[in-house]
């Protein structure tokens, strides 16, 4: 009977602390998207579009599609529309370019 006990702490324990982590989650992504009307969206998007660095490029389109992903569990506060702005037009291109490179895998002049 213990080992029942054992195993329902085990679970109550662990539901406290995912929802202790979604909390954090959302704390975190709060502050970052309204600090100065979402400043940080033009950032990820410049970082996304001009670094020369693939690693930073990846880190920056990782990063926006969490914080993007985050926002429909936020207080509204109008910043969908800034994400929208910032990101809509670079993610297509972005995608389109993948899809161009698997497409077009080899020069065809080689």
């Amino acid at each position: 009977m213990d080992h029942i006990n054992n195993f329902g702490e085990g679970i109550k324990e662990s539901i406290k602390e995912e929802t202790a982590t979604d909390d954090w989650e959302r704390k975190i992504a709060y502050a970052l998207v309204s600090h100065d009307s979402g400043i940080l969206f033009e950032a990820l998007a410049n970082g996304l579009m001009k670094s020369q660095s693939a690693e930073l490029s990846a880190a920056c389109f990782i990063s926006a599609i969490w914080l993007i992903s985050m926002l429909p569990i936020l207080p509204d506060t109008g910043i969908q529309g800034v994400a929208r702005a910032c990101f809509l037009k670079r993610f297509v291109s972005k995608l389109k370019s993948a899809v161009n490179r698997e497409q077009n895998p080899y020069d065809e002049h080689v």
